[in-house]
């Protein structure tokens, strides 16, 4: 609901991938912080967020300077989280014409899409249960069975035992299961371009 509030206050912009944590979180909440002095990152304050009761190991965003709560000290803080957006909605291609036929999806860091531009919402998906707050590559769009190992490819850990919910640009959840055979492309993730990249008339990449 962060996410949706956000467009609806700002010009119907999404936050920034790397952001949307951070930005969405006053919109629905007033923030709860604990202190954590002897963080090894010299971090203050560590702020539990949008998290999953069934997520061991839960991410870190983005380090953000806060306010204490009744107090106008400011102190560092990051935010643990279940959950990652998929970037590709969020932000614009540089070169839409090649993210159509698949062969370039470089995303602009500061520009983001608006909701209103989005013709598919109910076919996008827009968070899921990850191991990072963002997922902007393709390569980031597979299960990962080992939550304990940090890893620039698989992101998507499941933490329902048999698969992860799925939250689409419409907001309707869906549940995906895994799907162990190694043939199926993805094994059970919402295949990737088309329920990852809001264009019309992409191409099959199977072609």
């Amino acid at each position: 609901m962060g996410v949706t509030y956000y467009t609806m206050i700002y010009r119907d912009f999404y936050p920034r991938d790397m952001y949307w944590a951070e930005m969405s979180r006053p919109l629905i909440q007033k923030i709860a912080t604990r202190t954590a002095h002897n963080d090894p990152d010299g971090i203050d304050q560590v702020v539990k967020y949008y998290i999953c009761p069934s997520d061991p190991v839960r991410a870190f965003t983005n380090m953000e300077q806060i306010r204490v709560d009744g107090t106008t000290k400011l102190v560092k803080a990051n935010y643990r989280v279940s959950f990652g957006i998929n970037s590709f909605l969020t932000q614009r291609f540089v070169n839409v014409a090649a993210a159509r036929k698949g062969t370039n999806y470089t995303l602009y860091n500061r520009r983001q899409r608006k909701s209103s531009d989005v013709k598919r919402p109910g076919e996008i998906v827009m968070l899921t249960e990850a191991g990072n707050d963002n997922l902007w590559r393709f390569e980031q769009l597979v299960w990962d069975f080992d939550e304990e190992e940090e890893s620039v490819g698989p992101r998507l850990e499941v933490h329902h035992r048999t698969g992860n919910n799925f939250l689409y640009a419409d907001m309707h959840i869906q549940y995906e299961k895994v799907l162990r055979n190694a043939s199926i492309p993805q094994q059970g993730v919402p295949q990737f371009p088309w329920r990852w990249v809001p264009l019309s008339r992409l191409q099959d990449l199977s072609e």
